[in-house]
């Protein structure tokens, strides 16, 4: 945002064209941009982990959840599309879908171990939701910027999605891993005390559970029962990263529900007519001169 303002009222010769910020609309697209990018590849890389580190680790239950977030993708980008249409409005759109995103990214920092069900819901309908972020600012910019400057308003806003979603994750990864360094730690520890496992295996039993929870069989001293009580335990100190992770979501979309308030009404260029230049060709001068 502070880039965009020094670009617009700051300098005479920025980068972009000023006439992208004839209307408040092309910059809060830019950002609902960046935030999909944070939700679209931040979601991509979060979900498979967090079904592996919490609920099943076999591939097949892994990409159940993930068909969980993008099937309703697809279905939103027609359905999201037919209702701008329909409306000829892309506030109404946006506030509803990022008011919904805020809610269920909310939802989804209850999920935990024990309900599978609920957390694959949450999915659908952020996957469902995001698709509005998606379609309604690369349909929006072709109706708040210049006819000449459609092509690289898209542009612009397809390098804000990107750089959202490179920031995204590693913010994302911060959180996860900052808290995940104590809450694992702190629920699996207790475990192997509790049964007398000397402390200096506990750093390569909490490595192991993180990485492949499979392989603690391998490790000598651990009974089956013991085994399973490790991966409760540390699917429980996972969820709190998780929970971390979607609380960012949460605030990231609660912006953009706070921004769409100040999006300007496209009602009047959504129409049939299509306006674009014509290169200067002997023709067009020719049809074009005055009688």
């Amino acid at each position: 945002m502070l880039i965009m303002v020094i670009e617009w009222k700051g300098r005479a010769d920025g980068i972009l064209h000023h006439e992208f910020f004839n209307s408040i609309s092309f910059p809060i697209l830019l950002v609902y941009g960046f935030v999909d990018g944070m939700l679209l590849y931040g979601t991509s890389l979060y979900i498979p982990n967090q079904m592996r580190q919490m609920y099943t680790t076999e591939p097949l239950g892994v990409a159940i959840g993930y068909l969980c977030f993008n099937g309703p993708i697809i279905a939103g980008h027609f359905f999201w599309g037919f209702v701008m249409t329909k409306t000829n409005n892309i506030r109404i759109s946006l506030l509803v879908a990022s008011l919904g995103l805020t809610l269920f990214c909310g939802l989804a920092t209850l999920a935990n171990p024990r309900n599978l069900a609920l957390f694959e819901g949450m999915l659908a309908a952020i996957g469902f939701l995001t698709s509005a972020t998606q379609v309604i600012p690369t349909a929006g910019v072709g109706l708040v910027v210049p006819h000449h400057l459609i092509a690289t308003g898209n542009t612009v806003l397809g390098t804000a999605r990107a750089l959202g979603g490179a920031l995204g994750i590693a913010i994302f990864t911060t959180v996860y891993n900052a808290k995940t360094a104590i809450s694992i730690p702190a629920a699996v520890i207790p475990v192997l005390n509790k049964v007398g496992i000397p402390p200096q295996m506990a750093p390569t039993i909490i490595t192991v559970v993180t990485n492949a929870p499979q392989a603690l069989a391998q490790v000598p001293g651990l009974t089956p029962g013991l085994i399973d009580e490790i991966i409760c335990a540390s699917r429980a100190g996972a969820s709190m990263g998780f929970t971390n992770v979607w609380f960012c979501f949460m605030a990231a979309s609660a912006m953009c529900f706070i921004l769409s308030f100040f999006l300007t009404d496209v009602k009047h260029r959504m129409t049939n007519h299509v306006e674009s230049e014509l290169e200067p060709t002997r023709t067009v001068t020719k049809d074009v001169a005055p009688v």
